[in-house]
């Protein structure tokens, strides 16, 4: 099968020819990862402090005496022969060793900084070498300090080796920190033969025990092997192990052929070529009878440059009870973890986690298999046990396999996740004839997933992807099992593919358990073409609570499930919609209609489906034709589905339909009533005629309310919609018939409810239905679906869209910070008509900051915050009489419920304030102002909605007041005000294409106040300070919004302004000389406004 979402992946270039690779290029990937290495190096000797304090206590005992010990330079080998090897001994050593014979064991003495170093060149070069029938040897490395050794041979025709430790049938021992170092340099470049660098080796039955820190590092031009058991040998490492082998011939960081290797602490081991290289293992577990433990975290990273590449290399018993972390990188066949034998045994207890790339020059040979993650197809019989989470992502320029299974992997923790990644990549991305195919899991064997599995896969050119690929052999089943128990998610981006093995009957199957809302399936379901034969096998697909099949491709989708089953429940979906991507009013991908076939080629028995209660078919529509055709998506049970069973009611969602941006139909009498978008002709969606041997039906059908939350919203409004479906007269197919609408009103719609019944059953109408997504049950009598009476009790599902709504909440802001702004004059006459020199001219200025809190219609609310300037000049008149004028500028944000407002205002205006002998004064002016609030928002579909508020605004208004004085300056001042204004008609265009018209808008107001106030009295200053307490009566038209497009309207409901309110002021004045300041500070509520603290603070000065 093709996918048809496979797309070209780019992979990064890896080693091309030499010609064409700069030398700096070529070590870069040994570089970075020799100085990971060292940083591993770094933090484990933090971790070797207990082993080396261990090492301490046992090898203090020991220690050369003296108060200050030197460093030692030993440049002869240790040979583990007593009167060979000490100071004066026959080997004529200079200096010789300081060793100690403890029963029958001979200890050798270092202490930190020691080293024994060897060179040579024509002959093989060992820093040790301990042969069988002699004692042991033990090392004893004081104060927990490190030894060194190092053994270099020079370039030289003649083939040898440099050894680090070579225990031939003998048991040596290092109490302390090791690091060993060999170098072995090579004529002829490893081409052939060559000379070889090994680290430690173990053979003859040896047993070699390193109980401290361990570093060991392998490098040559010929053939590595950093750690080699040989044949029975033991290596045991306690303590934090690095392990570093550098090669261009054959290179094994750790290698046991036959051997015994333990590691008791977390270990890293690094097998990184030389250009061009052979064959790379980070550890080769050579011979069945190998053994190999990790105790700790493992951490394995192999680059090949030039050949095949291992992490692992397995043909014995492998374990691991730490978290293993493996990184492999190559031109040619590349694998993480690989079973190379049947009798292959690997065991990993904690988390894995594998990464592999396979790209360069090479371009898809792989010589060694395809590159993949987990490799357990040597033969039928191999094992590999994971614990824990895995994780394996794999790239290459061949086909690419995320696991290829002939033997059994299982994946046994019910909770800890299983992800594969698996790209494959053409290289160039136009190479012809490129069909590079990947595998998730390719299997022949068995592959149990205990929990939850996630495959994502790309493949390259016109490849196939497969998450799951299940195909026997001749002499066995292949099975993949997942989420058995249920409860975890399941993703699987790739089709399933099953075959038969006709020969033998040997079956390959797959059984799926989808069961979480976050669980789904990208792909098709089907067999495997191999040449001219197709066969098929089984696959048990199960979902349910949420869960998808989301299939893939365009045109007609063809599905075999062979002798399997395709279930469905409550709540599970087959959703034709997902392979196209998100749908929203305005963000609608390409896409087109198709068919989906669900099948069986298997001519015995066929393939079942089982269809629960709610189980849903979510599709795409054009069911007035704006396409060009009235069509929809198509789900056909197809005549090798020989069991259908359909339970309960099934569900059907639209979950897009070009009708659904049409607003014509929108108005005053649709959205109180709501209203149905006919479908041009019935479109059958849903076919089982041909399935069960022509007798599948289903019991009963109903629209599922539209998508996105339950709520669809387009430029006008935001609406309930549900799809009008029924069956056909004999069940088995079901039918759209259009899209229902509901309005405001309770429940209440067209009566067009979904049933059970045919469209000429004479059904009885107790079906559920009324006010079509609204909720409620029908009772009405009818012959079916399209004639259920009733009415609902839902509650109102049709509302102005945030478009509308939003444009409403800025009209209302503009009222709000129009209304505000209206006190700025007055408090400024006020005071200069207490103060001297009001027979003076002047000029004051004023700033004004201040937020309020709005609640608005739907239940919204908005915050506003503003600040202000306004400055004037005015000149008294008679001694009784100011006249000025005033201009001002005002800026405020409102934070709506999904948007954002920047409010702004010019204002000019006139005054003039009157005062009598006994303080009574009077104040007249009038205001004109320029308007504008340029506003965005977002909708519920994660549309950006912009417009531009514009208007013009004027008033008039009047206020009075006397005051009554009392002893010690006090006085009681009622006052009276009254202000008549307007703000004109606005009309605006959002850029979603809605006009918004609001009409001209009466707002005026009344107040009635006590204040109660002081003189101040001074030599040079005079003032006042004062409290005010307000009564506030608003009164006008309510706002009034209506909203079109395409020639449909809305006029939203707005909250209304009219009504009381109160208002709190504190506030002074002084003047001193020429100049005076003042200051207020208010807080106002009423009419579902609440304005908090507010400030205004100014001066003026006169001449």
């Amino acid at each position: 099968m093709e996918n048809k979402m496979s797309c070209p992946y780019r992979a990064a270039r890896g080693s091309e020819k030499r010609v064409q690779l700069p030398l700096l290029w070529q070590q870069s990937m040994i570089d970075n990862a020799r100085i990971e290495a060292e940083r591993t190096d770094a933090r484990r000797r933090l971790k070797a402090l207990s082993f080396s304090i261990a090492a301490a206590l046992t090898t203090g005992l020991f220690a050369r005496t003296g108060a200050v010990q030197a460093e030692t330079i030993h440049t002869d080998p240790i040979t583990g022969v007593d009167e060979h090897d000490r100071a004066g001994g026959s080997g004529n050593y200079d200096p010789g060793y300081d060793i100690v014979d403890e029963d029958g064991t001979l200890h050798y003495r270092f202490v930190d900084g020691d080293s024994v170093t060897l060179e040579g060149v024509d002959t093989d070069v060992l820093a040790m070498s301990i042969a069988s029938g002699n004692p042991p040897v033990v090392l004893d490395v004081a104060s927990g300090g490190w030894l060194e050794l190092s053994a270099i041979r020079g370039e030289s025709s003649t083939v040898g080796s440099a050894v680090g430790i070579l225990n031939d049938g003998n048991t040596v021992t290092v109490n302390g920190n090791t690091r060993i170092s060999t170098n072995a340099d090579d004529l002829d470049f490893g081409m052939v033969r060559g000379n070889g660098a090994q680290g430690v080796i173990g053979r003859g039955r040896s047993t070699t025990t390193f109980n401290g820190a361990t570093d060991i590092h392998a490098r040559t031009q010929g053939h590595a092997r950093a750690v080699w058991a040989d044949r029975t040998s033991t290596i045991i490492f306690n303590g934090p192990t690095t392990i570093l082998a550098e090669s261009r011939g054959t290179l094994d960081a750790v290698y046991s052929f036959d051997g015994r290797i333990t590691f008791n602490g977390d270990t890293t081991i690094s097998a990184l070529s030389i250009w061009p290289s052979d064959n790379a293992h980070a550890i080769y577990n050579d011979g069945v009878g190998s053994r190999m433990t990790v105790n700790g975290d493992l951490s394995l990273t192999t680059v090949a440059m030039g050949s095949t590449a291992f992490g692992v290399r397995n043909q014995g018993t492998l374990e691991v009870n730490g978290d293993t972390t493996v990184n492999v990188q190559g031109p040619r066949s590349t694998h993480g973890i690989a079973s190379w034998h049947w009798r292959s045994r690997m065991t990993f207890n904690g988390d894995v986690d594998v990464h592999v790339r396979s790209e360069g020059p090479e371009n898809g040979y792989t010589p060694f298999g395809k590159p993949s993650g987990l490799k357990n197809d040597r033969s039928p019989g191999a094992v590999m046990t994971f614990n824990g989470a895995v994780n394996v992502d794999v790239t290459s320029e061949a086909d690419t396999y995320g696991t290829v299974n002939s033997g059994v992997i299982e994946f046994t923790s019910p909770t800890a996740p299983v992800s594969f990644t698996v790209a494959a990549a053409c290289d160039p991305p136009d190479i012809p004839n490129c069909d590079r195919d990947v595998y998730g899991i390719r299997n022949f064997g068995t592959v149990n997933v205990a929990g939850g599995l996630t495959v994502s896969t790309t493949a390259a050119g016109t490849g196939a992807a497969y998450s799951i690929w299940s195909v026997p052999i001749d002499v066995q089943d292949a099975s993949v099992t997942v989420n058995q128990a249920g409860g975890q998610r399941v993703q699987l981006d790739g089709d399933i593919a099953t075959a038969t093995e006709t020969v033998n009957g040997n079956i390959g199957s797959v059984d799926i358990n989808f069961d979480t809302s976050d669980s789904w399936l990208r792909g098709l379901v089907g067999g495997v073409q191999v040449d001219t034969s197709y066969s098929v096998g089984r696959a048990d697909l199960v979902f349910a609570n949420g869960a998808a099949w989301m299939p893939q491709g365009t045109g007609t989708l063809a599905n075999d499930f062979g002798t399997g089953t395709l279930s469905l429940g409550s709540g599970a979906a087959i959703d034709m919609a997902g392979y196209w991507g998100r749908f929203a009013p305005g963000e609608v991908p390409a896409h087109d209609y198709r068919q989906l076939v669900v099948d069986s080629s298997n001519g015995d028995t066929g393939a079942g489906v089982v269809l629960g209660d709610d189980a849903r078919f979510l599709l795409l529509s054009d069911i007035t034709g704006i396409s060009g055709t009235a069509t929809a998506d198509r789900i056909v049970f197809g005549s090798g589905i020989t069991s259908f069973s359909a339970t309960g009611t099934q569900g059907v969602g639209i979950v897009y339909d070009p009708a659904l941006d049409d607003t014509s139909w929108v108005n005053a009498t649709t959205v109180r009533t709501g209203t149905t978008i006919q479908a041009a002709a019935p479109i059958d969606i849903v076919d089982a005629s041909a399935a069960a041997g022509g007798t599948a039906t289903f019991s009963a059908v109903t629209g599922v309310p539209g998508e996105w939350s339950g709520t669809y919203e387009n430029a006008l409004v935001r609406y309930t919609y549900t799809p009008q479906v029924a069956l056909s007269a004999d069940g088995s197919r079901i039918v759209l018939s259009g899209i229902a609408i509901q309005g405001t009103e309770d429940g209440s719609g067209d009566g067009d409810g979904s049933s059970g019944g045919g469209d000429d059953s004479g059904g009885s109408g107790d079906d559920t239905g009324g006010g079509d997504a609204g909720g409620g049950t029908g009772e009405g009598s009818g012959d079916g679906a399209d004639d259920t009476g009733g009415t609902g009790g839902g509650t109102p599902a049709l509302t102005p869209s945030e478009t509308v709504q939003t444009a409403a909440d800025v009209a209302d802001s503009v009222l709000n910070l129009w209304r505000t702004s209206g006190q700025r004059p007055l408090q400024r006459v006020r005071g200069q008509l207490r103060g001297k020199g009001v027979d003076r001219a002047g000029a004051w200025a004023v700033a004004d900051s201040g937020g309020l809190t709005a609640d608005t219609a739907y239940s919204r609310r908005y915050r506003q915050d503003y600040g202000s300037v306004t400055v004037g000049a005015d000149r008294g008149f008679a001694s009784s009489n100011v006249t000025g004028f005033s201009a001002g500028h005002v800026r405020a944000t409102a934070r709506y419920a999904q948007g954002r407002g920047e409010l702004s205002g010019t204002t000019v205006g006139l005054y003039s304030g009157w005062i009598g002998e006994m303080g009574g004064y009077v104040v007249v002016g009038a205001e004109t102002a320029s308007l504008k609030n340029r506003y965005s928002a977002r909708d519920s579909q994660g549309r950006d909605i912009t417009g531009e508020y514009r208007a013009r605004a004027n008033r008039a208004y009047v206020e009075g007041g006397y005051p009554f004085r009392f002893h010690g300056s006090w006085y009681i001042e009622p006052q009276l005000e009254l202000s008549a204004g307007a703000i004109g008609r606005n009309d605006h265009t959002t850029s979603n294409g809605v006009h918004v018209r609001q009409e001209r808008l009466d707002a005026s107001f009344a107040r009635a106040g006590l204040a109660l106030g002081r003189t101040l009295q001074g030599a040079k200053t005079q003032g006042s300070v004062y409290a005010r307490a307000s009564a506030l009566h608003h009164f006008g038209d309510p706002l009034e919004i209506t909203a079109s497009r395409d020639g449909g309207s809305i006029v939203p409901d707005t909250l209304d302004r009219e009504g009381s309110g109160s208002e709190f002021v504190l506030g002074g004045n002084v003047s001193l000389s020429r100049t005076g300041l003042f200051f207020e500070a208010s807080k106002a509520s009423g009419v579902d406004l609440e304005r908090d603290w507010a400030v205004q603070a100014g001066l003026r000065y006169r001449w």
